[in-house]
């Protein structure tokens, strides 16, 4: 009986959930029904409420909205595009583009501007480039302030590529920028050896955009595009310009082609002292191109292989080198260069070719046999040749001009003093941007140019006796003799990081006494050996001779305590 009620019982709950299981399906059923008619319905007043809209729109004479349109948004982002300027009549076939990239905050890295040269990349290519250069700065902090180069080598892209990113006002707020130029692979090689020149005049032009984008955002492109013909005026000069490694002795003064008794003594010492004290850095203008190749040769001997990829001949054309100005033949950076002048007329007034064309000047009033001193010290009036004080001043090191029609010798402040006058120029360039009132305080005084008015006495030694020996044998004795003077260098270095660690800056009691366990005799073997020194340890010069940044901020701080 009790295996009968067990059965009844289960024979029950059986019952019971078929029935459940029925009810359930039917409610499912009905669910789907009801939620098919709600979305039939909402379509129905959907489609009714769009007809009511056109309806609205067509009885009158209203234009219905357009709907969003993406394409419309991405054409708005297309690059501003234009070619990069063509140099000597053509385009440089290493360069294939320069641009401008953006981090949009909406869009990420896109192009804002692009100059495209003789094998530019394309848009997929450019955006890319973009992102590479932007990617890694989307977590930082945003600085007004920071400028940053970059180097990238993309042989997948045939490209290599040196960018300055930035930050910049765009849209009213702080963004991220690069701008990045754009080379070939095969041009690597010349590119390395002028990478340092060509970052510093990559960072004034970002310095340059910044300022504009503060103040005029909307025309800073158009305007910035002003200055792009120069830039790459002067990287074509730049790059075209190479002497070879081994430079033949012949060629120079001290061959047996070109007798050294062309000129006294003692002026081809102070070319040679004047070249050394400024760091192998020299402008020799001359009548002729043979005459002025000749010394550039023999200036050549006192400089490194590596410099010698810096440095160029006079063409026959009568150029080094183009910088984008009509009649401008003087490229700043250049180790060696030559500039032709005309000969002096009889009314002693001679031409020059330098940059920016600036007014000849009076001639010299000797015979041209002798060295003598010049007639007048700072602006261009007081030389044969016009070099522009404010070109000259964008080389990253002092300038020596040699000037072999009226055998004078000219050279920008030394060091220490020069570096300080080009953070001022470039710092009062900027401020005209920012729409401030800059003065160049240099250019207000004596000009940039100064005169030599005696030779190292090292180097005068070091000229005789190489002129006393036969020919085969002074190539050694040029070469013993810079040796010399670099283990020299090397010795006062020791003597300056011995006397820093006793005191934080040198006296002039104890550079007297430098002086005279180094064995120099005068103050101008002491700056032909700072120029040597100064290749081995960057800031000898300023340890020595003093920082006058560092001078002035003192003076002005003990004025303003009288207040």
């Amino acid at each position: 009986m009790a295996d009968m009620a067990d059965t009844a019982d289960t024979a029950d709950t059986a019952d019971m959930t078929d029935t459940g299981n029925a009810n359930n399906a039917g409610d499912t059923g009905d669910t789907a029904a009801a939620s098919a008619a709600q979305s039939g319905q909402s379509e129905s007043e959907s489609r009714a409420l769009w007809s009511s809209i056109w309806s609205f729109f067509s009885a009158s004479s209203r234009e219905p909205p357009p709907p969003p349109s993406f394409m419309a948004t991405v054409l708005s982002l297309k690059p501003t595009v234009e070619a990069v300027p063509e140099v000597a009549g053509g385009r440089e076939p290493w360069l294939r583009c320069m641009q401008v990239s953006l981090w949009d905050n909406v869009c990420g890295p896109r192009l804002l501007h692009v100059w495209e040269g003789a094998a530019p990349l394309d848009e997929n290519e450019g955006n890319s480039l973009a992102q590479q250069i932007l990617k890694d700065e989307i977590c930082r902090e945003l600085d007004d302030a920071s400028l940053e180069p970059k180097f990238h080598v993309l042989p997948e892209m045939d490209a290599v590529v040196a960018s300055v990113v930035f930050a910049g006002m765009f849209d009213g707020s702080l963004q991220r920028f690069a701008f990045s130029l754009v080379l070939s692979m095969e041009a690597l090689d010349r590119f390395l050896v002028l990478y340092q020149v060509v970052t510093s005049r990559m960072l004034h032009m970002v310095e340059k955009l910044v300022a504009l984008l503060k103040r005029m955002a909307s025309e800073a492109m158009a305007i910035f595009s002003t200055f792009v013909p120069p830039f790459v005026a002067t990287l074509a000069a730049l790059y075209s310009a190479a002497l070879p490694e081994e430079l033949s002795f012949e060629a120079s003064l001290f061959g047996a082609s070109h007798l050294a008794t062309e000129f006294d003594h003692s002026f081809l010492a102070a070319c040679i002292g004047a070249h050394l004290q400024n760091h192998g850095c020299t402008v020799v203008a001359g009548p002729d191109v043979q005459t002025v190749n000749a010394f550039l040769a023999t200036l050549a001997l006192f400089i490194s292989p590596q410099e010698r990829l810096r440095a160029a001949l006079v063409r026959r054309g009568g150029d080094c080198g183009e910088l984008g100005t009509a009649g401008s033949h003087y490229v700043p950076d250049l180790y060696l260069q030559g500039l032709v002048v005309e000969a002096a007329g009889d009314d002693g007034a001679g031409a020059g070719a330098g940059a920016g064309g600036g007014a000849s000047g009076e001639g010299s009033e000797g015979d041209g046999e002798g060295w003598s001193e010049p007639a007048s010290i700072g602006s261009a009036a007081g030389r044969a040749v016009a070099l522009d004080d404010e070109v000259v001043i964008h080389s990253l090191l002092p300038t020596t001009l040699i000037d072999l029609e009226s055998l004078r010798l000219y050279q920008t402040h030394s060091y220490n003093e020069y570096a300080v006058l080009r953070d001022e120029y470039m710092e009062s360039e900027l401020a005209l941007l920012f729409g401030m009132d800059a003065e160049n305080r240099w250019s207000a005084s004596d000009g940039l140019f100064r005169p030599i008015k005696e030779a190292s006495a090292l180097i005068e030694a070091l000229v005789v006796d190489v002129l006393r020996l036969p020919v085969p044998l002074r190539a050694a004795r040029i070469g013993e003799g810079m040796r010399t003077l670099t283990r020299r260098a090397l010795l006062l270095i020791k003597c300056v990081e011995a006397e820093l660690e006793v005191s934080a800056s040198l006296s002039k009691d104890t550079v007297k006494k430098l002086r005279g366990d180094v064995g120099l005799g005068s103050k101008t073997d002491l700056d032909v050996l700072l120029g040597v020194a100064e290749r081995f340890r960057p800031g000898t010069y300023k340890d020595v001779l003093g920082d006058p940044a560092f001078v002035e901020d003192q003076l002005k701080l003990l004025l303003e305590s009288f207040l």
